[in-house]
């Protein structure tokens, strides 16, 4: 993954501070590439642009992008650019692009997300900087006085700005609730982050910082054309498809399931006569036949290779993997820093940005069109005032992140208080009805879901505005027939509309084979315990967001096996924060939080980066005792009389003589001890 840094100062930040910024971020970094990264930057007076990118990049766009006139540093592939930048020679394309987002910062919506991009004037020292739509690039600013950073890589910003690294306390309200974050909120304290469609603007002269971002809930409240806007989504989709094939230098891999979103994306594909490879996860039943149908309805002139991943069958009851959970959420906070859901714990992350980077496209997007957030109450909560729906619908949103409890009241307060106040922005914008929950999930989940804006290899062709835009548009009784997917498909795939979605309209047969159910996997059964039995003994890490009491049941729930899901999620949660204080330590240089009673330092774990410092130190020997250091010096003073005639027999009466004074001959042998080891004469000794 590339990092892309932009900086503007009023003054008073140097050439030489500067140099220092990227100093540090070069050495936190360095460990996190497979192979060093190439470095590219400008720095001038009062702006400066820099990005590092792997060494052997797996698209062909230009991430840097250099002449003597304009330096452009671009973050992902800009996916549908042709529809701004023409027939321009590729090397060309990204100050075409800089140029055309300039005078139309409306453009962006032209370009499928994820994207970044940012341009220096080099004569002027003016510079911009534009994230996508719905903010899927993840643009973040970190300020201090009379400057300002801007990174897609949240430490990167601090390194360079040199501010210490702390949590956000809202943030973690947050994430302890949703698992994400929403609005402005990030993991770090002083760190923002931007909504989508947002274009700072520096100007080098005055030295003045102007940010301006279009408003979608406003823009898009009013979409009326629904069949025309599912047109402009078709064609864009294979405006999308053409040009990961120009600006990519593998065949993608194109996911294929039995259901809405993938058919819908290979569909866009094939019907742009893309060159793919199908694949598909043998893991649910009925996904494969549904896939299998799917293929064979293809003409045999144009059907791709397809791939099929086979699942072995369960047995009925799941291994369950032994983690080392804290050292898990460290790694995964090192590589996602902190962007990551709780979710991810038992999994193992990437141990560089650069590994096993492949193309895969995804369906990821389509659940804008499915009424993610509808509870199943809906029709009566439409007839309630508006006030007391959108309460009623904030406290829904509330509850499908959070349906247990374990966090603390003012986390889930933060939480739903900022709900309510998105969707009392939108019902003032006249989104009234149930598109409310729609819009609520693409303004605030859509942008923060899923590893998009994490890996450079991931394609999500419905992160398109023109998608978004249909999607939204649409009722509530098109999306639960799924009108919109068949729509489009009428247009891309026709043998594809009447074969059904899986499984949704299929009914499933008791003769399937069984999918993998592997056991609860219990935090309580994790390889480092005693790591997190010294967390759970140290709450200031994490009671900010989280109810003491409860968490400490729900861990002897999970020891004695008697936990369930929802008691694991959240206690994975805490790992995660707890996780998230350890790595902010080892980002500002120094030792993670101390943790009472020390706990014994576990066998080192596979996951275990070996740049990390252990999360304890081993225990020092005990220092000997008073008692300790008297027969030790009394085995010594006897040893050369045991070799003498009768020896044994003097020993064994002195020894008697000896536990009848015990308590003085104790005090007096330490007492002389002490004297002989401090080196100093004491005139007191008789």
């Amino acid at each position: 993954m590339q990092t892309l840094i932009a900086f503007a100062a009023t003054g008073g930040f140097s050439r030489r501070e500067a140099e220092a910024g990227i100093g540090r971020v070069e050495q936190h970094y360095a460990t996190l590439w497979r192979e060093a990264a190439i470095p590219n930057w400008r720095v001038g007076d009062s702006s400066g642009l820099m990005l590092w990118e792997a060494a052997g990049p797996l698209s062909l766009w230009p991430g840097w992008s250099a002449t003597r006139e304009v330096a452009v540093a671009s973050v992902y592939v800009p996916l549908g650019h042709e529809r701004l930048t023409g027939s321009v020679p590729l090397a060309d394309a990204p100050a075409a692009l800089a140029n055309a987002l300039r005078h139309r910062p409306s453009a962006v919506h032209d370009i499928g997300p994820p994207f970044v991009l940012a341009a220096r004037d080099e004569r002027t020292g003016d510079l911009d900087v534009f994230n996508d739509a719905i903010g899927a690039g993840r643009l973040f600013e970190v300020t201090r006085e009379g400057l300002w950073v801007w990174s897609n890589r949240p430490v990167a910003a601090l390194l360079f700005a040199g501010v210490t690294a702390a949590p956000s306390a809202t943030g973690w309200h947050h994430q302890a609730v949703a698992d994400e974050f929403f609005g402005l909120q990030t993991p770090w304290e002083g760190v923002r982050a931007f909504d989508g469609s947002t274009r700072v603007h520096w100007d080098g002269r005055k030295r003045r910082r102007l940010i301006t971002s279009i408003d979608l809930s406003a823009t898009w409240a009013r979409l009326d054309r629904p069949d025309e806007l599912a047109a402009e989504a078709a064609s864009a989709l294979k405006t999308v498809a053409s040009s990961v094939g120009r600006l990519y230098s593998q065949t993608p891999v194109v996911d294929l399931t039995g259901g809405r979103d993938s058919r819908l994306v290979a569909a866009a594909f094939l019907s742009a006569g893309a060159d793919v490879v199908l694949h598909t996860h043998d893991a649910v039943p009925g996904d494969l036949n549904t896939a299998l149908e799917l293929v064979n309805l293809i003409p045999l002139d144009r059907r791709p290779e397809h791939v099929v991943d086979h699942v072995a069958a369960a047995d009925g009851t799941g291994a369950r993997p032994t983690v080392a959970a804290l050292s898990h959420a460290i790694a995964w906070h090192r590589y996602a820093e902190g962007l990551r859901p709780a979710s991810y714990l038992y999994s193992r992350a990437p141990r560089t940005l650069d590994e096993g980077v492949r193309l895969v496209v995804g369906g990821a997007g389509g659940e804008a069109a499915h009424g993610y957030y509808y509870p199943r109450d809906l029709e009566e909560i439409k007839s309630e005032p508006l006030e007391q729906r959108i309460e009623t619908f904030a406290r829904r949103v509330l509850t499908r992140h959070a349906p247990a409890a374990g966090q603390a009241p003012a986390a889930r307060d933060a939480v739903y208080q900022h709900v309510a106040t998105v969707l009392r922005g939108l019902a003032a914008r006249g989104v009234t009805d149930s598109r409310m929950l729609d819009f609520f999930y693409v303004l605030e989940r859509m942008r923060r879901w899923g590893t998009t804006g994490e890996r450079l290899g991931t394609v999500s062709p419905l992160l398109d505005s023109s998608w978004l835009r249909a999607a939204l548009s649409i009722g509530q009784s098109e999306r639960q027939a799924n009108a919109l997917h068949r729509d489009l498909l009428r247009d891309l795939m026709p043998s594809w509309v009447d074969v059904p979605f899986y499984p949704g309209e299929v009914a499933v047969s008791p003769h399937s084979r069984p999918s993998p159910t592997p056991g609860l996997i219990r935090l309580a059964d994790a390889s480092d315990r005693r790591d997190i039995e010294a967390l759970l003994d140290a709450p200031e890490l994490w009671s900010e967001a989280f109810d003491v009491t409860m968490i400490r049941q729900m861990w002897g729930r999970s020891l004695d096996g008697s936990g369930t899901p929802r008691d694991e999620a959240t206690l994975k949660a805490v790992m995660w924060r707890g996780g998230f204080g350890d790595f902010c330590a080892m980002v500002n240089g120094s030792a993670p939080p101390a943790r009472l009673p020390l706990p014994k330092v576990p066998e080192a774990s596979a996951l275990v980066h070996p740049e990390l410092p252990a999360l304890v130190q081993p225990e020092p020997p005990p220092r000997p005792t008073t008692e300790g250091r008297a027969k030790s010096t009394l085995r010594t003073v006897l040893r050369p009389v045991r070799k003498l005639p009768l020896g044994d027999r003097a020993v064994r009466s002195a020894g008697k003589l000896v536990r009848g004074t015990r308590r003085r001959v104790l005090v007096r042998l330490d007492h002389a001890v002490m004297t002989r080891h401090d080196g100093a004469d004491d005139p007191g000794s008789g």
